[in-house]
């Protein structure tokens, strides 16, 4: 969590709902749960949720009754989570619909970091617009009074040859600039009074694409937006998803972990990523930092030993070096790491390194994904900085592990990246 997101977490009771929920084990030690009947794999609405639940109501619509007892022994079970982990069959290809009743948390905006973002509150859109338009109007006023700018966005295309997808999922029936449907409802004028706000002119769903938003935001440090209008499910949520965080380049560093020649067969699938990527870094003045995983001797070898059979590096052999094929892109003045277990920063002195430089955030790239780099992007989160991850400049001996670490990182450790995140940061 980014300093300050604490202050501004509140209790919000979210009331009794219905919600559907099927329930499958995952594998043999963890049991997840799907949203709307459906198993999505490891889901964020896991069984732990229920762990602090208080579960008012329960109906089992029972698909495979040799499997269970009766609602009221899943009604106890269910509120204690012990006994339901140690026996998912339990609810093994059941549906179960349960009455919840729970506290969230939420995170208010910091309004000397965000902005208002308002999508094509237009006349094209006016009777979808009109049911919301009190609580914008509200929002827009209370944005002002904390001084959050707000920021307008208009949905046009300036002839049919600007159309592109578009035209093909919505047969023609687009907004053409300069016509009255692409004009801002006259029902904001009110709150747009007296006001000099920027409005970006969009010819697909995000306000990003194209608008030079981006650039506009970064120009005035901006970190959050705050995302209103219409619709929803297109232009607001393609808005809301191109807005994620990215580095900062006055405050980054790209980490290159064990790019050895030892790892070199599992490195090379993602050499030309990770080349693009360190080029597109020092495009954007972020430094970059080498970290090589070696042992000084065996008595340096400590609990790998046990998990790897002696199979380890040592300090000055060729499987030590980093390899040839990065001599193109590394500067003599690039920092580099020896480290003699997984994380980048344990006995390194990584940490106060990058502190006394300012540096905030890392991007982690290299291998292996699920040892030494996901030790590394774990240790620095917890160490205060902010962690970007490399999705596509990153390999470990399959797939399945490399998802198993995005998935994990992602959770609640780290942002996902890949060369495309690097290529539109700003010039240095």
């Amino acid at each position: 969590m980014s300093n300050g997101e604490e202050e501004g977490e509140k209790s919000v009771d979210l009331h009794a709902s219905v919600v559907p929920i099927m329930a499958e084990p995952y594998d043999d030690n963890t049991f997840f749960l799907g949203q709307n009947g459906l198993v999505d794999g490891p889901s964020r609405v896991q069984l732990a949720l229920l762990a602090s639940t208080k579960a008012e109501s329960i109906t089992v619509h029972d698909l495979k009754p040799s499997l269970f007892t009766n609602s009221e022994e899943i009604s106890r079970r269910l509120t204690t989570f012990p006994r339901v982990h140690e026996d998912h069959s339990l609810f093994r290809h059941a549906y179960i619909e349960l009455v919840l009743q729970w506290e969230g948390k939420k995170r208010n905006p910091n309004p000397k970091a965000a902005v208002l973002l308002v999508i094509d509150m237009q006349n094209y859109f006016s009777a979808m617009a009109k049911p919301i338009l009190q609580n914008l109007q509200t929002t827009i006023r209370l944005c002002r009074r904390v001084s959050i700018p707000v920021i307008f966005t208009r949905h046009c295309h300036k002839s049919p040859s600007d159309y592109g997808m578009l035209d093909e999922w919505w047969n023609g029936d687009l907004i053409l600039d300069g016509t009255p449907e692409s004009q801002l409802i006259p029902e904001l004028d009110d709150v747009r009074a007296g006001h000099q706000d920027h409005v970006v002119e969009k010819n697909t769903y995000s306000a990003f694409r194209g608008t030079g938003l981006e650039e506009y935001l970064k120009e005035r440090d901006i970190q959050e937006v705050i995302v209103t209008g219409v619709m929803t499910n297109l232009c607001c949520e393609t808005t809301a998803r191109e807005a994620k965080r990215n580095p900062n380049p006055k405050a980054a560093v790209l980490l290159v972990i064990d790019m050895q020649n030892y790892f070199s067969i599992l490195a090379k699938p993602i050499l030309q990523n990770l080349l693009t990527t360190i080029r597109l870094c020092r495009r954007a003045s972020i430094p970059v930092i080498f970290a090589r995983h070696c042992q000084k001797s065996p008595s340096d070898y400590g609990m790998l030993d046990e998990w790897w059979n002696g199979d380890l590096i040592l300090d000055g052999t060729p499987e030590s070096q980093l390899m040839p094929e990065l001599d193109d892109v590394r500067a003599h003045q690039d920092h580099v790491v020896d480290k003699n277990t997984y994380s980048a920063f344990r006995g390194t002195g990584l940490e106060e390194y990058l502190k006394e430089r300012g540096i905030e955030e890392v991007i982690v790239t290299g291998v292996m994904t699920n040892l030494c780099c996901e030790t590394t992007a774990r240790d620095a989160f917890v160490r205060g900085f902010r962690v970007f991850f490399s999705t596509d400049a990153t390999a470990t001996e399959n797939e399945e592990l490399q998802e198993a670490t995005l998935k994990n990182l992602a959770y609640g450790f780290a942002y996902l990246v890949d060369c495309s995140t690097f290529d539109q940061l700003p010039f240095h």
